[in-house]
């Protein structure tokens, strides 16, 4: 073994034993590696599975240094586990990207409007929720006074009790309300856990 290659293996190399494929799966997430060799009869099976990883190469008739310098777009990945949330550069990187959310209706606007000022309210966003209670009274006919969240009559009844026990429920409801006609594309993210206390 080289030298350098000796060195590095001698200060960061490890081996892991792992008991399943299925955990070995777990395991390779978890370390989120840039290059990822895989080494199996059944390639396909880790590449169906696997999610964080910079850059894959399944099967004996790949290499890293094929991915790297020939037929994969390059070498620059997310280092440090960062292809948890990330990928690796590409043209797309260089591409600028613009993203538009539209209401179609009066309708719909004072109805997105109910929903994202209880949200707003809910997180402390009160500019934010005024936004939304100017829409619901243009556009519903609504009275709700100043800093509060406009209720399900639009009577703005002040802040509401939260009802969500999760995210994902929140987000359920959100679209349940709304009919599927009203709006063109809706963007919620970062929505914190709320719990009534029942």
């Amino acid at each position: 073994m080289p030298e350098i290659a000796h060195r590095a293996w001698e200060d960061h190399g490890e081996g892991i034993v792992c008991d399943t494929v299925d955990e070995l799966v777990e395991e390779t997430d978890r370390i989120t590696s840039e290059h990822v060799q895989v080494m199996t009869a059944d390639p396909q099976y880790f590449l169906d599975r696997m999610t964080n990883y910079g850059s894959l190469f399944p099967g004996v008739r790949t290499s890293v240094a094929y991915g790297d310098k020939l037929i994969g777009t390059n070498h620059t990945l997310p280092a440090k586990k960062a292809a948890r949330y990330t990928g690796g550069l590409w043209v797309a990187k260089f591409l600028r990207t613009c993203t538009c959310q539209r209401v179609p209706s009066d309708e719909a606007s004072a109805s997105v409007g109910e929903y994202c000022s209880r949200l707003c309210i809910m997180e402390g966003f009160v500019g934010y929720a005024e936004q939304a209670n100017i829409r619901v009274r243009r556009f519903g006919g609504r009275n709700i006074r100043y800093g509060a969240a406009a209720d399900y009559t639009g009577a703005g009844s002040g802040p509401p009790k939260p009802r969500f026990t999760s995210s994902a429920r929140c987000l359920e409801c959100a679209w349940h309300w709304l009919r599927s006609d009203q709006v063109l594309m809706i963007a919620i993210t970062g929505l914190p856990r709320y719990s009534s206390g029942a």
